[in-house]
């Protein structure tokens, strides 16, 4: 099992994908007496903006950052006027807003994957009309984001949540501009292709999540993705820290959070 880092003795953290959950507030409670100072709340289905809104409304610590957009498993019940209600969103919080959960996911059946390209498509466009960054899921969907991500203009900033992509795609996603995040539970020793792709990332494209409630990390225990982050980069991972969080701000900056 891994051993966790205390928070107390770490520099500032933040957990760039998170989503609703039962426990939600008790597990943000959790991470307010230590070193988290941001979570970004991920949306995956419109139904949930006003709750995520809400939530990122409330006077907090740590810092909840919204984001909104129709992850790719919803894709066929996603609402025909997705722009407008993600304007509406937008439109309504102070201090910006992230774009996501949006994406590919070829897992999925094959009869889904049309309405996927479609709604990704229309969402990146979103994304650069609005100058927001997106929070982009790919399985089995690395050289087709590839792809995608390309074509609008201007670019749009991105992050890939825990990539299913080869080093090699990690290489040619971070030359476009992308940052990549990953969960203590994505980097089991298990997860051989999760760890190269992790390997692979430039030192200034790294952050950490927790994906909570899925993965079953906690972003109260953040900090648990340094230590196989730090091993599979050969640093320690109070130094690891210092850079992601250096990471965090500089993407929360392009992103036009403050």
């Amino acid at each position: 099992m891994t051993e966790s880092l205390p928070l107390s003795d770490l520099p500032p953290l933040a957990d760039v994908h998170c989503h609703l959950g039962e426990n939600l507030a008790r597990e943000l409670h959790l991470a307010k007496g230590g070193s988290v100072r941001a979570v970004v709340l991920t949306a995956a289905r419109a139904e949930e903006f006003g709750e995520i809104a809400s939530f990122c409304a409330a006077d907090t610590r740590p810092r909840l950052i919204p984001a909104f957009g129709v992850h790719p498993w919803y894709a066929l019940s996603a609402p025909e006027n997705i722009e407008a209600l993600l304007d509406r969103m937008f439109d309504a919080v102070s201090g910006g807003a992230l774009l996501g959960e949006i994406g590919l996911d070829f897992a999925r059946p094959k009869e889904e994957h049309t309405a996927q390209r479609a709604l990704f498509r229309r969402q990146l466009a979103y994304a650069a009309r609005r100058k927001a960054a997106a929070v982009i899921h790919s399985v089995r969907s690395a050289e087709e984001v590839i792809a995608e991500v390309k074509k609008p203009r201007p670019r749009p900033v991105f992050l890939l949540h825990s990539p299913r992509a080869s080093a090699d795609q990690v290489r040619r996603l971070a030359e476009l501009g992308g940052y990549f995040s990953f969960s203590a539970h994505a980097l089991a020793p298990p997860r051989k292709r999760m760890r190269a792709a992790a390997a692979a990332v430039p030192d200034d494209r790294l952050l950490i999540e927790s994906d909570w409630p899925s993965g079953g990390d906690s972003p109260a225990d953040i900090a648990d993705a340094l230590i196989p982050l730090a091993e599979l980069r050969g640093i320690p991972a109070g130094e690891l820290a210092r850079r992601v969080w250096e990471n965090s701000r500089r993407f929360f900056a392009a992103a036009g959070v403050s």
